[in-house]
């Protein structure tokens, strides 16, 4: 329903306004270097899974899947993992002259997926949705769509509600929790969560993010977004944990619908000087010889 929505004299939006002028000092670029590493880990289920499905086609050659069946907390649909992709990599950065680069110390691929004729597609459509969300950027770039930030210096105002909820502990950190929806149901903006620092930094400590119902985005059904920042070494702040999870429509009518997780850690930041030659090397991403022949020890550290 339609609800009187005034920002004049409004805290929420008061509040916003201080977290978005102190948005430039949490950007790692403002660093003149700066390192981390890197885990993300992929997992492809099917999903929505029910026993009759088990019992056509393909999968009635493997009756093994049953026992791999597990419920989603999040959606609260039974799914069935089918392949796990991971990767391990540190990211360089130098401010003057501007390079950055990442390095792959670690790949590997497990599942079924070989199984699934679904080939570069999907891969394509995987680029699509999973791109970085940057909530400290104007606008994200989103399953190929301009989204707006709700914490955008230029729209965040104007284009979302903003509400405040109640303060809430996060780890120890004593936070406001705000909601916030587009002003228009049908533009395309999130819905979600902020959970804002109660101190004179005003930092995001997390931030929940959805896709309203009513984008009209013909492949995903639903996606959920979770960050959380953390301070780092030298008294900066910086995101730490990303996770990502989305329901994708795109071969429904072929195999039923898939839910992908993307599950992204970034720990050991530096900010010390680093060495020139490495910044020479060709092209923005650079593998280790022995990326593809890490073993379980190396994996299971992380």
């Amino acid at each position: 329903k339609r609800e009187k929505y005034s920002r004049k004299n409004n805290p929420a939006v008061e509040l916003m306004k201080k977290v978005i002028a102190h948005k430039k000092n949490n950007k790692l670029s403002e660093n003149d270097y700066y390192q981390y590493n890197k885990y993300q880990k992929i997992t492809m289920s099917l999903n929505d899974v029910t026993p009759e499905m088990l019992e056509k086609g393909m999968y009635k050659k493997m009756p093994f899947l049953k026992d791999q069946i597990e419920l989603c907390e999040e959606t609260n649909k039974f799914i069935l993992p089918i392949s796990v992709d991971e990767t391990a990599s540190q990211k360089i950065y130098r401010k003057h002259p501007k390079s950055e680069k990442t390095i792959i110390k670690g790949m590997s691929s497990t599942g079924v997926n070989e199984l699934f004729a679904t080939g570069d597609m999907l891969s394509t459509v995987l680029k699509d949705v999973f791109t970085d969300v940057n909530i400290y950027d104007n606008d994200i770039r989103l399953l190929q769509y301009p989204f707006i930030s709700p914490i955008s210096s230029s729209d965040a105002i104007s284009f979302y509600k903003f509400y405040i909820m109640d303060t809430t502990f996060v780890d120890k950190d004593k936070c406001f929790h705000l909601t916030f929806v587009p002003n228009n149901s049908q533009d395309f903006g999130f819905t979600g969560h902020l959970y804002i620092l109660a101190d004179s930094t005003y930092r995001v400590k997390e931030c929940k993010l959805n896709l309203p119902k009513k984008t009209d985005i013909n492949f995903v059904e639903n996606m959920i977004i979770d960050q959380r920042f953390g301070e780092l070494p030298n008294g900066g702040w910086a995101l730490i944990e990303d996770d990502m999870l989305c329901e994708l429509a795109y071969f429904k009518k072929i195999l039923g619908s898939y839910q992908v997780r993307r599950t992204t850690r970034y720990f050991d930041f530096g900010f010390e000087p680093i060495p020139e030659k490495i910044f020479k090397k060709k092209g923005s991403e650079i593998k280790d010889v022995n990326a593809m022949m890490r073993d379980d020890n190396y994996w299971s550290q992380y």
